[in-house]
């Protein structure tokens, strides 16, 4: 893959070494706007069923192939190959498909994505293939997953008392 991009896809020349750093087979994700939905009464949005259920599938099918295969920390190319019957934008893959490899592993930070091209081919599933081009570590990204509240709420005096009686302090 090496050498000019195809016809009609911007960004100059291709720079991706002769080896894949990491090639996985995924399932078709939602189109991009089929992510979010937005609960009535809610203000923010929420991942929508059909994301979620793609998330878990595809995030353990990732799994099971980079067993072995370390992550990319700095900078990296990306080829995705798409199925060709879909008439979907090619920005439309993108988006959930590098925010799963931030979150299990595959790149440190999808921030350090430097080229990609979205490629149609004759196929079901989607086909990501990532080549580490080294350099400094990209700054670790959120995971897709909350690890903590934004906003912690301080315990009332009730509270405080109520665990302090349990725990028997």
């Amino acid at each position: 893959m090496n050498g000019d991009l195809p016809a009609g896809v911007p960004g100059g020349t291709w720079v991706a070494p002769a080896a894949p750093s990491i090639v996985l087979q995924l399932p078709v994700p939602p189109s991009l706007n089929a992510l979010w939905s937005h609960p009535p009464g809610r203000r923010r949005r929420v991942r929508s069923p059909a994301y979620s259920a793609w998330l878990t599938e595809a995030g353990w099918e990732a799994r099971r192939q980079l067993v072995g295969v370390p992550t990319i920390q700095g900078a990296f190319n990306a080829s995705v190959s798409v199925p060709a019957s879909s008439r979907r934008d090619t920005d439309n893959w993108t988006k959930p498909l590098f925010d799963l490899c931030q979150s299990i592993g595959a790149v440190r930070n999808d921030s350090g994505l430097r080229q990609y091209v979205v490629m149609p081919a004759d196929r079901r599933d989607v086909l990501v293939v990532l080549w580490d081009l080294g350099g400094p570590s990209v700054a670790a990204g959120r995971s897709l997953r909350a690890t903590r509240p934004r906003f912690v709420r301080k315990p009332s005096q009730q509270a405080l008392q109520f665990a302090m009686k349990r725990m028997g302090l």
